[in-house]
């Protein structure tokens, strides 16, 4: 009977055996890395840091709640590799850890180019890197490895002359994963790691909001493991963000920074000091205060009492109310959707140095699985995390963190101060004030979408869009206003528009499309809420009357009226989820400008996913020509996504989308130019005499590359309220161009090489 019962509590009690297999180059910091792990796992066990190469192997046991982890480290001399197979049998995961000191920009910038000119440049050339790739690609070309999942660990990250994690990702893992031997099966997941301190800036640097005399600087100091140089132990932190699985920590982690106008921080004009822990997600956001106006600043962070320092970063200030300025550049941006292609836009204006300041106008992220079912996530190793529909906290700080992965997003946050608003992805689809298109507050919604409120998604969404956007906090009080302004000196007022999140009325949801037709020019229908649209009017009228050259509007959505029915066949003309749907605020905010004689105002627009230049009319009550603009009140630019794709389709042609935009262009007299088969961006370079915007299209984003395409330029006098005729001095690259011509050049710039190339059509097929 003893027996019985000692094998039944034996059988109830055991827990499941897993063996973990720790590769790598010898010296890439294995030993230590399971050393910072096992006194991770074990408080009594002090970490041995000062470790000598392995000759042979390490095993460490730990002992988790539900399992039990074998951990073995094996030695990474060349002698020593040709034992690594024997252990593949058994693993079943590998970690391979790689020193990121070890390896060269040059050598990833050569891959990441060209891995065919890297490997005849030769061994010696190519150093560690070279040889890392082929030890790599060995383990993954071994038929013991095949299905077994392998994480790639950059160590040393908090080394000043590491290569960054994403170059890494870039030019050596996806070059293996994706590569004959990696059988296109693999994820190339890569995470940052320091086995020595701990704490990573895993995500760079941002900075946003600027103000004459101060600016938002943003980074990310997370403990990957172990204890960090602060005034507080940090334990029980698993690497990024993942907070499952092991306690998370509140502990602070201590963080400095210090701003300069030159890089090497001659004369530091702002410092500080800063705490952050994983209540905010380890975000680190501080104002740098006492600053020069219009003034271009470098900044970096540290973790206090340490050399273990943030990327460079580069911001500036804004001109003072009353100064000249003589012109100030902008790029403006919209709907980066991380699954169908490269963030390229957003990398393109750092590389020609050609604007001051980013205006982002929202869908910063979207919320949707994207495991493959959705864009080309998995044929371009795009599928973000995680791999589902997002709704809880940690949800949308992982799906934030994956959007931060694209190298490109990371230079525009590090070179560009950021003014972003949101849109409706950042919580969800076609979001209104009561709910949104897949999710409402009923019984039956609340129990489909896993347990969760419309209230409260959103409430996580916000606090996630606070902690990742160098955004600043309007209201203590209210935490879901993001409306707001900004002075460019005497040239132009910014101001901010939220008609999505903050009091909207119910919008189209797909289901309701008629009944949203017959109440969109109800009077008591608002996109802003009272209080926002009071607010939105006051701004309007004190910009004129301090005499600011030009108001900027910036809006999620469009604001002409655009009738859409031609070109779709639509019962119903018109978009009711834009301005369209809420007819008489938009005649209400016309109205106002109008009566109080308010011009040269320009509206700035996302959302669509498709290019709109028009002149900003009443058609109602205006005298409107459209040849030569008289009766108009300023201009709208609304911009293309950065990488979401077509509203008419994914997979459009370009001649299919001419057409479109030639009946949509017909249809609309205040419409001048349409365009919806590329994807951009534009920039503004806005003057005290004229402003002008130049509309740019990436020739293929499922790659990534410096690649643009002119597509359209725009003129607007001061005082004229009008876009200059010719339109575009009266061609275009693609869409269609009211009273001028569209030709097909596909003359592409590389804004990395300032040369110019024809592109070849169909450069999206994959």
């Amino acid at each position: 009977m003893y027996h019985l019962f000692k094998s039944l509590y034996l059988h109830a009690t055991s827990k499941e055996e897993y063996s973990i297999l720790v590769l790598g180059l010898d010296g890439a910091g294995k030993t230590t890395f399971l050393e910072q792990i096992k006194a991770l796992y074990n408080a009594h066990h002090e970490p041995n840091l000062k470790t000598v190469p392995t000759v042979g192997q390490n095993v460490s046991l730990i002992d988790l709640p539900d399992c039990y982890l074998k951990v073995w480290d094996v030695g990474g001399q060349h002698s020593l590799r040709g034992l690594w197979q024997s252990y593949y049998s058994s693993a079943h995961a590998i970690v391979f850890v790689v020193d990121s000191t070890d390896i060269g920009d040059a050598d990833v910038n050569k891959l990441t180019a060209s891995s065919a000119s890297s490997a005849a440049a030769g061994q010696e050339e190519e150093g560690r890197l070279g040889e890392c790739k082929l030890v790599l690609e060995d383990v993954l070309e071994n038929e013991e490895t095949e299905g077994v999942p392998v994480l790639v660990l950059a160590n040393k990250q908090d080394r000043e002359d590491c290569v960054e994690v994403v170059k890494i990702k870039e030019g050596l893992v996806r070059k293996v994963f994706e590569g004959e031997k990696g059988s296109n099966v693999r994820d190339s997941r890569v995470l940052p790691m320091s086995a020595l301190s701990g704490t990573g800036f895993t995500h760079g640097v941002a900075s946003g909001d600027p103000y004459a005399d101060s600016v938002i600087l943003w980074t990310r100091a997370s403990p990957i493991q172990g204890n960090v140089a602060s005034n507080a132990s940090v334990r029980g932190n698993v690497p990024l963000y993942n907070h499952g699985g092991v306690e998370v920590s509140t502990a602070p982690v201590c963080v400095e920074f210090k701003v300069a106008r030159t890089a090497d921080f001659a004369d530091v004009e702002s410092s500080g000091t800063a705490y952050t822990s994983s209540d905010v997600d380890y975000t680190v956001k501080v104002e740098a205060a006492n600053l020069t106006a219009y003034t271009r600043y470098y900044y970096q962070f540290n973790i206090c009492g340490s050399n273990n320092t943030s990327p460079l970063g580069r911001t500036k200030t804004t001109p003072a109310k009353t100064d000249y300025a003589a012109e100030v550049g902008i790029a403006v941006y919209s709907c980066a959707n991380y699954p169908f292609g490269f963030f390229n836009a957003y990398g393109n204006p750092i590389r020609k140095d050609s604007v001051d300041y980013v205006v982002h106008l929202g869908d910063y992220i979207y919320e949707y699985a994207g495991n493959g079912d959705y864009g080309y996530g998995q044929a371009i190793d795009r599928v973000p995390r995680p791999e589902k529909v997002i709704y809880t906290l940690l949800d949308y700080r992982q799906r934030f963190a994956t959007y931060r992965e694209d190298l490109d997003l990371l230079l525009s946050h590090q070179n560009f101060p950021w003014i972003p608003v949101w849109d409706d992805h950042e919580v969800a689809d076609n979001t209104h004030r009561d709910g949104e298109a897949e999710l409402n507050n009923t019984e039956a919604s609340f129990v489909s979408d896993g347990g969760v409120s419309v209230d409260q998604r959103k409430m996580n969404a916000v606090r996630a869009y606070f902690e990742w956007l160098p955004i600043r906090q309007v209201e203590m009080d209210d935490n879901l206003r993001v409306w707001r302004s900004f002075s460019f000196g005497s040239l132009f007022d910014l101001v901010m528009l939220d008609t999505r999140q903050y009091d909207r009325s119910i919008t189209d949801l797909y289901w309701n499309t008629d009944y949203v037709h017959t109440i969109s020019n109800d009077a008591g229908r608002t996109l802003m809420g009272s209080r926002q649209e009071n607010w939105f009017y006051n701004q309007l009228s004190a910009s004129a009357n301090r005499g600011a050259r030009r108001r900027v509007i910036g809006s999620q959505i469009v604001f002409s009226r655009v009738n859409e029915s031609i070109a779709l066949g639509n019962v119903n003309p018109l978009n009711y989820d834009a301005w369209d749907g809420y007819q008489a605020n938009r005649n209400r905010t016309l109205s106002h400008l109008y009566q109080n004689k308010i011009g040269n105002n320009i509206m700035l627009a996302g959302d669509s996913h498709a290019s709109w230049v028009s002149d900003l009319v009443w058609l109602d009550h205006a005298n409107y020509s459209s040849e030569t603009g008289a009766g108009s009140i300023g201009v709208e630019f609304g911009g293309s996504a950065v990488s979401s794709p077509c509203p008419w389709g994914q997979n459009i042609t370009i001649d299919q989308a001419n057409n479109y935009s030639d009946w949509l262009e017909a249809a609309n007299p205040e419409l001048h130019w349409n365009d919806l088969y590329y994807r951009g961006y534009y920039e503004l370079r806005i003057g005290y005499d004229s402003a002008n915007a130049s509309f740019f299209g990436m020739p293929t984003i499922v790659t990534r590359n410096p690649y643009e395409i002119s597509l359209a330029n725009f003129t607007v006098i001061s005082g004229e309220n009008k876009l200059s005729r010719p339109i575009s001095d009266g061609v275009a690259e693609a869409g269609s161009l009211k009273d001028g011509m569209v030709v097909q050049t596909t003359m592409t710039n590389n804004t990395e090489t300032g040369m110019y190339f024809i592109s070849h059509a169909g450069l999206e097929d994959i």
